[in-house]
């Protein structure tokens, strides 16, 4: 399995990652003008799982989530994902394939005040920050040497942080809802 370019990798997360978030808004009774904002969210959500897990991925399955061109791109190839630790050109290549994941979830930032379910919004808000995280682990740290998942602990920070009610508004990644 190989990629060649980020927009084949969204086309693999359109059948992976995006019908997942559709259905959940879909059980919820939300309107389908979140799926937009979903879509982003889902995508950065599988994309932020595949760079975590290139290494073993590439190693176990021999599967390649990193686009070729990104690769190329950055003066490196599929079997550097081999490696004990990467390069410089395969950080450089996975760091701004994390910048990119930050990216779709700032598109994305408005769905936790688009669903009408508070409850979903939260969770939806919770999980968002906890990919920021990630993604923002992903761009300072090497995936194959290091550890780039939260911890318990973190986690909990995390949600705590982005269930913060201030002033009687929800905040969640940016934006606010009165309660």
């Amino acid at each position: 399995m190989r990629y060649d370019n980020w927009d084949d990798l969204i086309g693999y997360c359109a059948y992976s990652a995006m019908p997942v978030g559709r259905y959940v808004l879909d059980v919820h009774g939300e309107s389908r003008s979140t799926w937009t904002a979903s879509d982003a969210i889902c995508a950065a959500l599988q994309i932020n799982n595949h760079l975590q897990d290139c290494a073993n991925d590439y190693r176990n399955l021999n599967r390649v989530y990193v686009p070729l061109d990104a690769l190329a791109t950055a003066g490196t190839n599929v079997e550097a994902l081999g490696a004990a630790k990467a390069s410089p050109e395969l950080k450089r290549c996975l760091s701004g394939l994390a910048k990119r994941t930050k990216t779709l979830l700032r598109e994305g930032d408005a769905l936790p005040l688009m669903v009408e379910d508070r409850r979903l919004g939260l969770e939806i808000g919770v999980i968002v920050a906890m990919a920021d995280r990630i993604a923002d682990m992903l761009i300072e740290r090497d995936p194959l040497s290091e550890n780039v998942h939260v911890s318990k602990p973190g986690a909990a920070g995390i949600a705590l942080a982005a269930m913060a009610v201030r002033g009687g508004k929800i905040v969640a990644t940016g934006g606010s809802r009165e309660m």
